[in-house]
Order: C-alpha cells, then sequence, then structure tokens
C-alpha cells in the first residue's frame, strides 16, 4: 500500500459533494496527516473549493494548520467570483447563438458550472458541440472573438494555416477568445468541437445523435434565452448512459449512492423505464 494511502483517502472524502463520511475525516485527521501533500493535490486537480465546502459542513476545517485554511478559504472565494463571472459570460455567449438557427450542445464545465453549487467548481473555457462549424465560427467572429491561443496573458490571433490544420486534423477548431473583463476572467475562452474523439474524422452520426438530443436548460415562453440563467442546449444523454451501464453491474447500488444523489437517482429511474 502506498505511504500516502491515509493521505489519499483523506483527499478522496474531502472531494465527495454527497454523504462525506464526517466521523471518518476526524479519525483521519488523528492519523497526522501530510497536511502539504493533501494541500498540493487539491490544488493541482482545482478541488479546494468542494474540499472547503466539505470541512465547512463537518465543521472540521479550523481542525487544520491556518495554512491549509487560508488556501481552501481563498481559493473557494476566488470561485464564487469566477464561477459569477463564467455564468454571466455564458448568458452572453447564450444570447449570440439565439439568434442563429444552428444546432449545437453546451458540454462539460458549461453545462455542470450551472449544477454544482457556485464556487465548487472551476472552469476555464466553454465548450461547444457543433456539426456548422463554419456558422458558429462566423457568429462568434462577428461577435468580437478572435481566434488564437494566449500565451502569458497575452493573445495571439492565429494564422490561416493553423486554423485550417486544426480543422483538419484535430476535433476542434483553434480556440475562440474574447475580452469580457468579469470576475477573475480577463477573456472568455470558446472551444468549438465537432468530434467526439479528438479526430477530424470522428463518428459523425454520434455527434448527430447527441445534438438531436440536447435540450434548452431553462424554457421561456419566446424559447429565447433569459437574463437569469445559463441558457440553451445541455447534453443529457452522457449522464443517462452513465446510469445505464451502473444499473447493469451487481454492484449497482453502491456505485449509484456515490456517484448520484437520491433524488438525481430517481429521476435517471422514471427515465430509464
Amino acid at each position: 500500500m502506498s505511504d500516502m494511502h491515509l493521505e489519499m483517502q483523506m483527499i478522496q472524502e474531502l472531494c465527495k459533494l454527497e454523504g462525506h463520511d464526517g466521523a471518518l475525516l476526524e479519525r483521519l485527521l488523528r492519523r497526522g496527516l501530510d497536511q502539504p501533500y493533501i494541500l498540493s493535490r487539491l490544488l493541482a486537480h482545482r478541488l479546494c473549493g468542494l474540499a472547503y465546502s466539505v470541512l465547512q459542513s463537518s465543521g472540521l476545517l479550523q481542525a487544520f494548520s491556518p495554512t491549509f485554511q487560508c488556501a481552501l478559504t481563498t481559493a473557494y472565494h476566488v470561485n464564487v467570483q469566477r464561477a459569477t463571472g463564467y455564468r454571466e459570460a455564458l448568458n452572453q455567449l447564450a444570447k449570440i447563438l439565439s439568434h442563429a438557427e444552428i444546432k449545437y450542445a453546451l458540454l462539460k464545465g458549461a453545462y455542470l458550472n450551472g449544477i454544482y453549487p457556485l464556487g465548487l467548481r472551476v472552469s476555464n473555457d466553454v465548450d461547444i458541440l457543433t456539426q456548422d462549424i463554419s456558422g458558429i465560427s462566423r457568429l462568434l467572429a462577428c461577435n468580437g472573438f478572435i481566434q488564437g491561443y494566449m500565451r502569458d496573458g497575452v493573445l495571439r490571433q492565429a494564422s490561416r494555416a493553423e486554423v485550417l490544420n486544426a480543422r483538419m486534423n484535430r476535433g476542434e477548431t483553434v480556440p475562440f477568445f474574447k475580452r469580457v473583463d468579469l470576475p477573475n476572467m480577463e477573456f472568455l475562452e470558446v472551444d468549438v468541437n465537432f468530434s467526439t474523439d479528438h479526430q477530424a474524422r470522428g463518428r459523425r452520426d454520434l455527434v448527430s445523435s447527441m445534438l438531436a438530443q440536447a435540450e434548452p436548460l431553462i424554457d421561456t415562453p419566446s424559447g429565447k434565452p433569459t437574463d437569469e440563467g445559463i441558457m440553451r442546449r445541455v447534453y443529457e444523454p452522457e449522464t443517462q448512459r452513465t446510469f445505464e451501464y451502473i444499473s447493469s453491474l451487481e454492484c449497482k447500488e453502491a456505485l449509484l449512492d456515490r456517484v448520484f444523489s437520491a433524488d438525481r437517482i430517481k429521476q435517471l429511474k422514471e427515465v430509464h423505464l
């Protein structure tokens, strides 16, 4: 067993959004863990906000060293500011995309940011899946986005050769950037994906299926985005497939409880039936 197995056990418990074991955390704390190592892993994987929330709800944050407390508390509050700006950026992006009849889906952080409590998840960019690469690229360019690369805080516009090379050899375009000057977010980065496996010639049937099943996250009478929340299309089938796979295993009950909340399991069971 690894020399750091107790530290890893602590890290795993600190990463549980729901169902963390406060008694286990207390027992582990009494073992004199290597707190700098735990902190380094949380920082490396951007999990400080989640660990802060778990320790606060367990009443155990004060049991850690002042350095550990300060790092988690600072990271959490920075995450809150960044997530607030990120949600506002998503609202702005949704308004732009609502003006065109383009099929697309928001992926990964763009969806999950609206599900996790504020400050617990950090996202650096917005991932969009589409088959209309040219349409979305033109739309973004017309609204102030620049295709390029960010190096040391400086945006370098991509050459035409770089743009074409990305489209021919990868499953996504050169990133799009726009200055937004939101809390802890000077630029918004948008990655336009047209493949699910990072290959330019990926499975188009799968992408078509994903786009066909994408649904608006917030419905409005007009079908247009509102100012109050994150808009438009999300990819729900991925969650459903995960649920169905776990349900096929012998240890499904234990695994489902670790992955989903009780309410989420109920919702997914209704869809599954």
